[in-house]
């Protein structure tokens, strides 16, 4: 009996242990919940921080971020200080670069402002000239040194005249005109007298043009005797016959007029040296070319456009030496079927700046069937002070090309 009352007590324990207390379990059963874990309220709270508190704490820590990010900025470099690293970057790139590289790095000499760190690479190059093994970079040096006008350079380049490169010749002959170098004549003229001018080469050409360009009035015989060998190549002759008018010398004038008339000389060396004539401002021969052109005037249109060359030519010579009839023959080159004479006519009248010229300027600004002329008239009115009108872009059938 007691067994059975232990047994009956046991349960009663048991099934006291598994009920719910206040009803709650039948509460989530009807629900369809779980009561194997307690609701998230009862699980015990973590302490956290009043939210001000992470707000501050959010705060300090993005400053303390973008502080280590972002460093004080750096002092802005000068301009000088710029091209002094590019200038070492220059000289490094000389010393070893490629060949193209070194070529480019010459070039960028030219975009240096700062005159003393110019003056030290001019100077670099000046120096590189004499053991530069390559021709390409020999001859951006020189080209480089001419158009800074370094007259330090000028023995090296002197020296380069002596090059077995036809390309580091010209480069170096060139760079001497550029820089006037007078000291240079004497080795000029001796590179000229070298010259073989029964055939064409550009550096006996160069060597023509830079001696003139020095006013060398020691080439004024040679030239002469050359322009009269008919061995001399036409363009050798040519670039003797504009040489000449560079030497402000005037022992050549009675020569140039000479070719001027002269009708079985061709039509450019006829050109070349009545410009001469008028750079060499020989006044007295304004008769002569104010009779060459009336000649050409009378040709049939056929044979005057053979003369096109040397009739503007003359008309410009006249402009330039300020002969009285100089205008009224730019009025009357204004009226040739040639598009080139009647722009090449605007351009001198444009330089002249005559009032007699306003009307029939301004007939060319509305009618010329070019373009260009046009456009040219108007300008020319513009710097006579005369009030003129815009004018739009040509239409598609307009002239715009010279003929």
């Amino acid at each position: 009996m007691k067994i059975i009352q232990m047994i009956l007590c046991s349960a009663a324990i048991s099934l006291i242990a598994v009920l719910p207390i206040n009803g709650q379990s039948q509460k989530q059963e009807k629900n369809g919940t779980s009561t194997a874990a307690p609701p998230a309220s009862a699980q015990p709270a973590a302490k956290q921080a009043p939210e001000s508190e992470k707000v501050k704490s959010g705060t300090k820590n993005t400053v303390e971020k973008k502080t280590a990010a972002s460093p004080s900025p750096k002092k802005e470099e000068t301009i000088e200080e710029k091209e002094k690293k590019t200038a070492d970057n220059i000289e490094e790139v000389l010393k070893y670069g490629l060949q193209k590289e070194r070529m480019l790095a010459v070039t960028k000499v030219l975009s240096i402002k700062t005159e003393a760190i110019k003056k030290r690479l001019q100077t670099v190059l000046t120096g590189s000239l004499k053991d530069e093994k390559d021709s390409d970079v020999k001859q951006k040096m020189i080209m480089v040194l001419g158009e800074l006008k370094s007259e330090e350079a000028v023995p090296a380049i002197i020296a380069s005249l002596g090059d077995d490169s036809e390309d580091v010749r010209i480069a170096a002959a060139f760079a001497l005109q550029n820089i006037k170098a007078v000291s240079a004549k004497i080795r000029l003229l001796e590179e000229l007298d070298k010259q073989d001018l029964s055939v064409d080469s550009s550096y006996t050409e160069t060597l023509i043009r830079a001696l003139g360009s020095l006013k060398a009035a020691e080439i004024i015989p040679r030239a002469m005797k050359a322009i009269e060998d008919m061995k001399t190549t036409r363009n050798i002759r040519e670039a003797y016959v504009l040489m000449l008018g560079e030497v402000e010398r005037k022992d050549q004038g009675d020569f140039l007029l000479k070719l001027f008339r002269d009708e079985e000389e061709s039509v450019t060396v006829r050109s070349y040296a009545v410009n001469s004539i008028a750079k060499l401002e020989i006044k007295e021969a304004g008769k002569d070319i104010n009779a060459m052109i009336d000649d050409i005037n009378s040709y049939s249109f056929k044979k005057k456009k053979q003369y096109y060359t040397l009739y503007i030519y003359s008309v410009a010579a006249l402009a330039k030496l300020g002969d009285p009839q100089a205008v009224p023959h730019l009025e009357n080159a204004l009226r040739s079927d040639s598009t080139e004479v009647r722009v090449k006519a605007v351009e001198l009248l444009k330089q002249l700046k005559d009032k007699r010229t306003i009307d029939i300027l301004k007939y060319k600004m509305e009618y010329d069937p070019s373009y260009k002329v046009r456009k040219l008239s108007r300008e020319a009115l513009k710097e006579m002070g005369v009030e003129v009108k815009e004018e739009g872009k040509p239409g598609e059938n307009e002239e715009t090309e010279e003929e």
